[in-house]
């Protein structure tokens, strides 16, 4: 794939890397239990619940409870950590506890967190740094199985320290995504080892690599003159209804299980990574995260599939990749064939909200049943734009689909199965939806509304981030000196122009740099059902949205639905509702401060010639909460910075691998980020 689109595929801290399930065919369902057992040579893998407030496993009491449970002996994942942190912290280190959390599966629903949690703790309390496993609601209200999630909180304080000492967060979420266990290739999902120089397995990437970093430096810190506390904090649910962020955040207060964290200064987690090469001629640029996309996964229903195709046309998600050439071609072929083809069924089967569909089944009538040859134009998803991306080297055959036709008595079935997963939120590659959907369009199945104008609320912004991020992209690729007379003020360069051209240069510049998506407020759809009289479809939208939130505002996500409904309505849209069933704000943090400019030093100096630079993370994290700590009325904290960034370069294809198949780490990267890690935290602490 071309490196460009690979870019964006980092870009989601990703992110919400936020999902849902549930077991009725019109809504995303996560496939939990289709997950193969993964190789656990080091012991069980079964799941352990930690009862809130009175202390767990091998863990010390909940936090604020003064009592506390008797010790037993680590879990058989963390003993193999723990033997692999002696003499000393190395990339061995790294790699064996990154491979032990791996093979503990925590696929989110159901999530199972309470693994990753005892694992976590066990590392901690053996290690001599008190830590906690404890409780917090379940807010999915799709995984009703059980009432409550698992956190897990390891401290780090100088001696003596007052209640009320500043703190850095180092942040991480303990589930990741689902897995499609056919399209991996290099090794088993869980596979947690390594093989070709990397360490495979969901996870990887997302974010149980970050997880260990953070470990291990707090272990490494141990025992130096801090000048802040270092709370580590493991929370459940980020894939989904951010239970173990928003319970964390309801328990800092007096009175709570978290009274220590009121104070934060500062809070790491994932966004960022270091680009190798992602952006041309062997540059490496740290993009760290200082703002994120708003967010709003929104729920359409509509009374039949064209209506509901009319309304994802005005959201601007529609396949729309042909030209008026071949529309006449598809319109001639379809009446010298004569299929006929009516829409009976449709669905996205263990969809889920922030991951494109790997799977869409169909069932159609047609008076004349296409033949292979013919399903191979159907779903070829435009012949000229497959050429084009062909020569671009975006695809080797220009298929991001295969197919199964099926004769189901006077009916077809027909099942597409996507080439690769990928986070909905940067995702450039059409997906197994947006092929169905395509040869739907074809058929004339679907109606044959079209993308229209993007509305206004959807053009491209420049945000302090993506200014800074364009300028560094200008002072990093070849591209910038050749056709800019001012590449390294690019963002500045861009921003003067006037606004209509202003608008066909950021789409230019961010397709060419991989992130169109980061610069606009966009959707894709990660799930579409229709059936007997009635069509729904879920969206992953996010948002840029610069206006400042205010006490009694709307928030910028409620705004988005309401501009939505003025667009369905001045557009003669009857019956169509919306929904928004999970939301979040744009956020930003400064890029100018000490604790930003620490994280840079840090990065340019581990990897000479390289750059640190802000970004807006296209998709969205727990970082948004602690940036904007609103939404949980009972918390004591404050709005505190949060960045998010991985210290280890990455290559465009391990980049595609986030949320998608064959997730890996490159091992080669493990020693430099495990230093730059500790440096970091280290910097952060002891300043003032």
């Amino acid at each position: 794939m071309q490196r460009a689109t690979l870019l964006a595929l980092l870009l989601c801290g990703a992110a919400a890397c936020r999902t849902t399930s549930e077991d009725t065919p019109d809504a995303p369902v996560g496939a939990a239990g289709k997950t193969p057992t993964a190789p656990a040579p080091t012991g069980s893998d079964a799941p352990v619940t930690a009862p809130a407030a009175t202390g767990a496993p091998g863990a010390t009491a909940a936090p604020g409870t003064g009592s506390t449970a008797a010790p037993t002996p680590p879990s058989p994942e963390a003993s193999a950590c723990l033997a692999a942190l002696k003499p000393a912290i190395t990339q061995t280190s790294f790699t064996v506890c990154l491979g032990a959390l791996i093979r503990l599966k925590t696929v989110n629903p159901p999530g199972d967190e309470g693994l990753a949690a005892r694992f976590y703790a066990d590392v901690f309390t053996a290690s001599g740094i008190p830590a906690q496993v404890f409780e917090v609601p379940n807010r999915d209200e799709l995984n009703l199985a059980v009432s409550k999630r698992v956190n897990v909180l390891a401290s780090l304080a100088p001696p003596n320290a007052p209640a009320d000492l500043p703190s850095v967060i180092l942040l991480n979420h303990l589930d990741t995504v689902d897995v499609h266990p056919d399209q991996w290739t290099l090794a088993a999902p869980f596979f947690g080892g390594i093989a070709g120089g990397y360490l495979i397995g969901r996870g990887a990437l997302d974010m149980k690599d970050l997880g260990i970093l953070q470990m291990l430096a707090m272990l490494q810190l141990k025992g130096t003159p801090l000048a802040k506390a270092v709370h580590f904090l493991g929370v459940a649910d980020e894939e989904v209804a951010e239970s173990g962020t928003l319970g964390a955040l309801a328990e800092i207060r007096a009175g709570g299980l978290l009274p220590g964290l009121a104070n934060a200064r500062v809070v790491l987690n994932e966004g960022g990574f270091g680009l190798q090469d992602a952006i041309g001629d062997g540059s490496q640029l740290h993009v760290i995260a200082t703002e994120e996309r708003g967010g709003a996964w929104i729920r359409l229903r509509a009374p039949s599939a064209a209506q509901l195709a009319a309304a994802a046309g005005l959201l601007n998600v529609l396949p729309d990749r042909g030209t008026a050439l071949g529309d006449r071609r598809a319109n001639l072929r379809r009446k010298l064939e004569g299929w006929g083809c009516d829409l009976v069924s449709f669905a996205t089967p263990n969809a889920s909200y922030n991951v494109v569909p790997s799977v869409v089944t169909m069932t159609l009538s047609c008076k004349n049943r296409p033949s292979a040859d013919d399903w191979a134009w159907i779903f070829d998803y435009d012949p000229e734009f497959a050429l084009a991306e062909r020569l671009l080297g975006l695809a080797d055959d220009g298929r991001y689909a295969t197919w199964k036709v099926e004769d189901e008595g006077s009916l077809l079935r027909v099942t597409l199965t996507g080439t690769t997963t990928a986070h909905s939120s940067t995702s450039a590659q059409p997906s197994a939806l947006d092929v169905a959907v395509w040869g739907l369009r074809r058929l004339q199945a679907l109606g044959t509304a079209k993308n229209r104008q993007r509305p206004p609320f959807m053009a491209y912004q420049l945000t302090p981030a993506t200014k800074l991020f364009l300028s560094a992209v200008g002072r990093n690729h070849r591209f910038g000196g050749a056709i800019l007379p001012h590449p390294d003020d690019l963002g500045g360069w861009i921003e003067a122009l006037p606004p209509r051209l202003e608008q066909r240069f950021l789409r230019a510049i961010g397709g060419k740099a991989g992130i169109e998506k980061a610069l606009r407020t966009s959707c894709t759809w990660t799930a579409l059902t229709v059936g007997a009289g009635a069509a729904d479809a879920v969206f992953d939208c996010r948002l840029v949205n610069l206006r400042p939130l205010t006490a009694n505002g709307p928030t910028h996500y409620a705004e988005f639905t309401g501009q939505l409904e003025r667009l369905f309505a001045a557009n003669g849209l009857r019956g169509v509702s919306l929904a928004t069933e999970v939301g979040w704000n744009f956020t930003a943090s400064p890029a100018d401060g000490p604790d930003f400019r620490a994280i840079k030093e840090v990065l340019e100096k581990a990897w000479p010639g390289s750059e640190a630079t802000a970004f807006m993370n296209p998709g969205g994290t727990d970082s948004s909460y602690f940036r904007d700590p609103s939404s949980v009325p009972t918390t004591a904290l404050k709005p505190v910075a949060a960045y998010g960034l991985t210290p280890a370069m990455v290559t465009p294809d391990v980049l595609r691998t986030f949320h998608g198949s064959d997730e890996r780490f490159p091992v080669d990267q493990a020693a430099r980020a495990v230093d730059a890690y500790r440096s970091i935290v280290a910097a952060l602490a002891r300043a003032p």
